[in-house]
């Protein structure tokens, strides 16, 4: 595949050691809009690439995948990196490239699990949304970018635990390949995460199996794989945690906060916390509520 470089007057991918040739806004970070564009990034480096339109493929040693519009996805590899954008429409989105000294921590995990990484995030797309949303409101300006550069560090971390979790969690499904267990791992954090929300908390298991491309069965099955406990039980203890929370810590009524964590009535709400905490919502209320 052909390497492009710097020859895009709207693009320009980050290369190692070829910063000045690149139009990195801040550094680590480059925004681009391009049509039937072919690009080649250097290897040993960590990256998330996040497409706000049209299309991108990205491949490496044999490993590929399409990242579309709306898409998080974290590519590593040791050899180069190769990807190549729609001929039919814009491309638009954002890399972020982590330092190589901070991208090496990453490897930590596991080199060989690091060696060829090439997988969707949808878990971190909401903070990386968040985060970029920032870096836009800073401005170009020297100090801007300096600022910028922090906030890419604040995502290390981040990401550090994020491969933590997909590292064991994929290692939990007996899959002869690896991609697929790297997909499954993804998407059940990403359902983890979503179940973890109050507005999901009625949600029917059923749906939240159609939600992340899985049959029930499959996503019960994968879920306790991945994390020891039902779907169900992973809920309720989600709701029950929040239940302690807003009744302690909320003003509002009782029979509100039932019907916001997903309870269709309040004798519900109250025996269901009553068997989970041993205590009733009201007395607990009056025991501990704090307003601080």
């Amino acid at each position: 595949m052909k390497q492009t470089r710097a020859s895009y007057a709207d693009f320009s991918e980050f290369h190692i050691g070829d910063s000045a040739n690149s139009k990195t806004y801040p550094p680590g970070i480059v925004t681009y809009k391009a049509r039937n564009y072919e690009v080649a990034g250097s290897p040993n480096c960590l990256s998330l690439k996040y497409v706000t339109r049209g299309e991108i493929v990205y491949e490496t040693e044999g490993s590929r995948i399409s990242v579309g519009r709306g898409d998080l996805a974290i590519v590593s590899s040791t050899q180069t990196i190769t990807g190549k954008a729609s001929q039919t429409q814009n491309t638009e989105g954002v890399s972020i490239f982590f330092p190589e000294q901070v991208a090496a921590g990453f490897c930590t995990q596991s080199d060989a699990f690091m060696h060829s990484l090439m997988c969707r995030a949808p878990a971190l797309r909401g903070m990386i949304s968040e985060k970029l949303n920032r870096i836009d409101a800073l401005g170009k300006s020297a100090i801007a970018q300096t600022k910028a550069y922090e906030i890419v560090l604040e995502l290390c971390p981040v990401v550090n635990n994020y491969l933590s979790d997909l590292y064991r969690v994929s290692n939990r499904f007996s899959s002869k390949k690896p991609k697929t267990g790297r997909d499954h791992a993804s998407r059940m954090l990403a359902a983890r995460k979503f179940m973890s929300q109050e507005h999901a908390f009625g949600m029917p298991v059923a749906e939240i199996a159609a939600r992340f491309g899985f049959t029930r069965f499959q996503f019960s099955r994968l879920f306790r794989s991945a994390f020891g406990e039902s779907p169900a039980d992973y809920v309720n203890h989600q709701r029950m945690a929040a239940a302690f929370h807003r009744v302690t810590r909320d003003c509002q009524p009782l029979n509100v906060i039932a019907g916001e964590l997903g309870y269709g009535d309040y004798p519900t709400f109250s025996k269901a916390f009553r068997r989970f905490h041993m205590i009733g919502p009201s007395r607990m209320r009056r025991d501990r509520f704090d307003c601080s």
